[in-house]
């Protein structure tokens, strides 16, 4: 059950991934309806918005790596669960920052 965290955070990041695939490729409809209300070019908008999405689904991989290779190398589950939710935290806050400066910058552009 060591590598549970790791698997639980593989799977998240899969399906959040195969969502993105799906948004990026147009599909406007799969956006929810308080994040997209004020778009203009809707199929542009849903490419940005599956690139934002994608970027945001690596924080999950970084953590579930770090846990991985944190168990294959020590004993100490405690201390890999601590660095491992602090690297969630962390990385999520920084994809979700990079996520959101590539899908407005476009916008920033052409404005």
């Amino acid at each position: 059950m060591e590598y549970a965290y790791s698997i639980c955070l593989f799977v998240f990041a899969s399906i959040l991934y195969i969502y993105s695939l799906a948004v990026g490729k147009g599909r406007f409809n799969m956006i929810p309806r308080e994040y997209a209300a004020h778009a203009e070019d809707k199929e542009c908008y849903a490419r940005r918005f599956g690139k934002a999405v994608r970027i945001v689904c690596l924080s999950p991989v970084i953590s579930g790596v770090l846990s991985l290779i944190l168990n294959l190398i020590t004993d100490n589950t405690d201390i890999v669960i601590l660095i491992s939710v602090i690297t969630l935290i962390v990385s999520f806050i920084i994809c979700l920052a990079v996520g959101a400066g590539q899908m407005y910058k476009d916008t920033e552009e052409r404005g």
